[in-house]
């Protein structure tokens, strides 16, 4: 049990890493597309959800070697735990 909850809790963790860095980098995005709009008095709505999802797509694909190897090594360690549980179908 206390293999479980470890594996959990790194599971838990990692999705919280992967997701505060994509919403730190979209919100850094917004303010400064709100800051160059509005010193330039655009009003146009769709310009500043664009450029997050720019910034979102990016950062996926900047990450997603990393990503892959960390849910990699947590399914791997997910499958080891049940193949030692010694339980069968």
């Amino acid at each position: 049990m206390p293999e479980t909850l470890a594996l959990l809790e790194q599971a838990l963790l990692f999705a919280f890493k992967v997701s505060l860095a994509l919403v730190l980098g979209a919100a850094c995005a917004a303010i400064a597309t709100s800051v160059v709009l509005t010193a330039f008095q655009i009003q146009d709505q769709a310009l500043p959800f664009a450029v997050k999802l720019i910034v979102v797509c990016v950062g996926l694909a900047a990450a997603a070697r990393s990503i892959g190897y960390e849910m990699l090594g947590i399914v791997e360690q997910a499958f080891a735990l049940v193949a030692s549980s010694g339980v069968s179908p």
